[in-house]
């Protein structure tokens, strides 16, 4: 019966110690962040120590944006696409961010033959566009341009200049952001909603680079997807 009796009072004793315990870690952790608001101590918290970026670095980026006029993402991996005219700063390579043109590297195969594309971007800054250049005959190239007033295509032979190219347009009924581009016999058609917006007759299936050029960031290209 003593036993019985004396486990409460035990008990009792423990918890009100545990309390205490807590309580005087609770005062001191207290008293320590009140001196310490009283006299902060001169380094950056810990969040912000998460998102520092090395000096040299941050540098170099700065300049990148300053010299390309882009701020953001790159808008194409080196790994799958290669500049024809690659930039080099600091001895890194740095032409996803600029506006120049690049190659689909496993377009450089003899084995592929492009069978489609999509494209869906946002061009809301002004004078931003996406040139898609496929090959339609030895050293020719279709090429579609994406902007704000929608698609229009063009014709390059080598590295010549643009121009236009013959072809068959349908109204657009409606506003388009994602466009896919199919090929079926001679003919490259342009489809957007699952409605037909123009129509080229091209040599397909032709041997050869497909190409790039924008002045899009990689924030503003949603899909960008080369079949072959």
């Amino acid at each position: 019966m003593r036993k019985l009796l004396k486990t409460p009072n035990l008990v009792t004793i423990v918890v009100v110690s545990a309390s205490c315990f807590v309580g005087v870690l609770l005062d001191r952790r207290l008293n320590h962040r009140l001196e310490g608001l009283r006299h902060p101590e001169p380094r950056a918290s810990v969040q912000r120590d998460l998102v520092v970026v090395p000096e040299a670095e941050r540098r170099l980026r700065e300049r990148i944006e300053v010299a390309s006029g882009l701020k953001g993402r790159p808008l194409l991996s080196l790994d799958k696409w290669t500049p024809v005219d690659p930039i080099v700063m600091d001895g890194v390579d740095v032409s996803t961010m600029f506006s120049g043109e690049f190659i689909y590297s496993a377009s450089l195969s003899s084995e592929f033959r492009f069978s489609g594309a999509v494209v869906d971007a946002i061009f809301l800054r002004p004078g931003t566009f996406l040139d898609l250049g496929i090959p339609s005959g030895p050293n020719t190239s279709t090429v579609f341009r994406f902007s704000a007033a929608g698609i229009h295509p063009l014709r390059r032979v080598g590295k010549g200049a643009l121009e236009p190219l013959d072809h068959t347009a349908f109204s657009a009924v409606d506003s388009c952001s994602r466009y896919e581009i199919v090929i079926s016999g001679s003919q490259q058609t342009v489809v957007c909603n699952g409605i037909t917006r123009l129509d080229i007759n091209a040599k397909t299936g032709q041997q050869g680079p497909v190409w790039i050029a924008s002045n899009l960031t990689g924030g503003e290209v949603r899909e960008l997807r080369i079949s072959g």
